[in-house]
């Protein structure tokens, strides 16, 4: 928890150990002041290469990064994510992307 980005909240779904329903509190840049909810999913092959977890913001976000019609974010345009590797990658690298 120490390590985790601030402003940032997280919960697991009651019914999936896979699902969660977290919320952004944006602090600086553009977005300043911003409150974002979102739902990230893990794929059923979280453990495996090329398996990212999958984020969409309800409602979309205005952003290049975000789908407009379907308010998912691409975490893979971030280089150091492009394929997602279980061994150096966390859930928590891809929270600090977000």
């Amino acid at each position: 928890m120490k390590h985790a980005p601030t402003g940032v909240i997280l919960v697991p779904e009651f019914d999936s150990m896979r699902s969660f329903h977290g919320c952004i509190f944006v602090r600086r840049g553009y977005y300043r002041d911003g409150i974002f909810r979102f739902t990230m999913t893990l794929p059923d092959n979280y453990s495996s290469p090329g398996s990212h977890p999958r984020f969409q913001f309800a409602p979309a976000v205005f952003n290049p990064m975000v789908d407009p019609e379907t308010g998912v974010l691409d975490i893979s345009l971030d280089p150091s994510m492009r394929q997602w590797q279980p061994d150096k990658h966390f859930i928590l690298n891809a929270l600090t992307f977000l």
